[in-house]
């Protein structure tokens, strides 16, 4: 993701599952470019092109339990908190 012409972070698909059309999403940023929203609509972004260009069904985002920040953008953008992977990452 570039930020007033500056490389600040990135978003990619981890796989995409195309028989049971899901996909999961990661996402980066740096803490310099933090609080500017450039993430949230980034991902808000991508999910029209994921579920309205390429017709997936599902698009899962992990992030750390204990990463308050990261865990905020998939509630922010209505993602639904499913469950915790115990001794994950």
């Amino acid at each position: 993701m570039w930020f007033d012409g500056k490389l600040v972070g990135m978003i990619a698909l981890h796989y995409i599952d195309w028989k049971n059309k899901v996909t999961s999403i990661g996402y980066f940023l740096a803490a310099s470019a933090e609080g500017q929203g450039i993430i949230t609509k980034s991902i808000t972004r991508l999910l029209d092109d994921l579920f309205n260009e390429m017709k997936l069904n599902r698009v899962i985002i992990q992030c750390a339990e204990t990463n308050l920040k990261s865990r905020s953008i998939p509630e922010r953008v209505g993602f639904i908190n499913e469950g915790i992977s115990r001794e994950a990452q």
